[in-house]
């Protein structure tokens, strides 16, 4: 079971770490398209043409905007890569619901989802692997992404299920869709492996994680 849980760690990571890569890639494309327009304003000026200040006004506005949307993505990726530097500590449920949605989003992004992630003011405390509670949050929302209709909403909620309190991502499921097999053994596998329970119903559109 160690060799299967360090698989799944390890392609999870692999995952995020390409997401993230493609993301920063995207922000630089577009700082550096921004560039090359700033770039033909300054030949326009010293050709003695007038230079158009409400333009590059807006071009700066779409640099700054774009340096900011990296700094968030590489912040997430640093609190992604210290998730893994101790084997147990208590996790704010706040926190790694947040930080998986954070990860999360290129997916949902490409498949026109939106995630509606919704917060407890006193969120569970967890004494457990972060990385693992991670790895276990964002194979269920990945899992819940690849089924739902396109331009669909998936709600991210604490509730009962049954007589258990539990995560609750729900979702409105594209026809003939259903959750992959390999999703729901290896989200049962870190679930085990964390003291925590999944149930995953695709007829439902419901995926819960218990933490009772």
């Amino acid at each position: 079971m160690s060799d299967d849980l360090g698989r799944i760690g390890l392609e999870f990571s692999g995952k995020v770490t390409a997401s993230i890569s493609h993301e920063i890639k995207n922000r630089l494309a577009v700082i550096n398209e921004q560039a090359g327009l700033l770039e033909d304003h300054v030949g326009l000026g010293q050709q003695g043409r007038a230079l158009d200040l409400e333009r590059l006004g807006r071009l700066a506005a779409t640099v700054q905007r774009q340096v900011a949307l990296a700094n968030t993505i590489l912040k997430n990726m640093n609190r992604f890569a210290h998730s893994a530097d101790k084997p147990s500590q208590p996790v704010d449920v706040n926190e790694a619901v947040e930080l998986s949605a954070a990860l999360s989003q290129r997916a949902a992004d490409m498949r026109e989802v939106t995630l509606d992630v919704q917060k407890l003011d006193e969120p569970p405390v967890l004494t457990t692997s972060f990385f693992r509670l991670l790895n276990l949050f964002w194979i269920c929302l990945n899992s819940a992404i690849e089924i739902t209709v396109t331009k669909g909403v998936i709600t991210v909620n604490y509730g009962k299920n049954a007589d258990k309190t539990a995560l609750i991502i729900q979702m409105a499921v594209a026809d003939g869709k259903k959750i992959n097999k390999e999703m729901t053994a290896s989200a049962d596998m870190l679930a085990a492996d964390i003291g925590l329970s999944v149930d995953m119903d695709s007829a439902e559109g419901i995926i819960a994680v218990n933490f009772e």
